[in-house]
């Protein structure tokens, strides 16, 4: 953690250094670890070229559609909103949406020789508004997803006005400062993985002795580590944890509002009333 954001970094090995198909199956072997674990026992495609922040960038358009169940629609209406952050949707119950990899990419950083694999979950200062750039009624999967979300169609008819007035509210009523807003569609791959060029660094060559003698790093190693690579960590793993998802979602053509925050939010969701913003709102049953 620094400054109020963290990121979990959880070390598993050191390797040899591995082309990209090796760190692929490794990386697919961790994800199959978490699927088990969760019940979920898919199948994931392995995906040879690891992720790097070039493959994200803003939305095309400003187009941005959600469905929703009739409930739901009804509060929208009163003027009610709520944004989740990528625990909450680690952690649903239905299983059809759930991603237990919500917010996880794996993490190669490379040395001269060798590199430290570890499992990173990100995004514990994220807001998350998930939805779609095309109209989910249209297309081949509308069926499909209408009834996995609900039969309410909602269009954002100006989300830069949208999330403007968003930003000023989670301040005013939440204390919650957003520092950027994203919007972007959702990157599908499976691997979920991501290399960071480390050659000739110091602390990576003594976190790897340590590794290589003990199975844990000592507390002022951490430390060393945590003030070296906090910033390229933050950053490879931020795009990754909240904009993909693996590639047996890719039928949803998910795009995503996300809120990057100052600080962690402490909730799994928050609630807010703007009534507002309901001028950039169309409701179609």
């Amino acid at each position: 953690m620094r400054d109020g954001s963290s990121v979990l970094v959880k070390v598993l090995s050191a390797y040899k250094l591995m082309d990209d198909h090796q760190k692929s199956l490794v990386s697919k072997l961790v994800l199959n670890f978490i699927e088990g674990w969760s019940g979920q026992s898919l199948t994931l495609n392995v995906a040879d070229r690891p992720m790097s922040p070039g493959d994200f960038s803003p939305a095309r358009d400003q187009n941005f559609f959600r469905l929703v169940s009739s409930n739901v629609a009804n509060y929208l209406k009163q003027g009610k909103f709520r944004f989740c952050t990528p625990k909450y949707y680690r952690e649903l119950e239905d299983e059809g949406r759930a991603d237990v990899s919500e917010g996880y990419s794996c993490i190669f950083i490379e040395g001269t020789q060798k590199c430290l694999q570890a499992a990173a979950t990100s995004g514990f200062n994220c807001l998350v508004l998930c939805g779609f750039g095309e109209n989910p009624r249209d297309g081949v999967h509308s069926y499909q997803l209408q009834q996995q979300f609900d039969e309410v169609l909602i269009e954002i008819t100006d989300v830069e006005s949208f999330t403007s007035i968003v930003q000023k509210e989670l301040l005013r009523q939440k204390k919650i400062k957003c520092f950027n807003v994203h919007t972007m569609d959702i990157y599908y791959h499976s691997g979920k993985f991501i290399s960071l060029n480390a050659a000739n660094s110091t602390v990576l060559e003594n976190c790897l002795q340590k590794l290589a003698m003990h199975r844990e790093l000592p507390k002022e190693l951490l430390h060393d580590f945590n003030m070296q690579y906090w910033d390229s960590i933050y950053e490879a793993t931020f795009w990754p944890s909240v904009f993909s998802k693996p590639e047996r979602y890719a039928h949803e053509k998910e795009r995503r509002i996300a809120f990057e925050c100052s600080l962690d939010i402490e909730e799994d969701c928050i609630h807010v009333e703007i009534p507002e913003a309901l001028e950039f709102l169309k409701f179609y049953t």
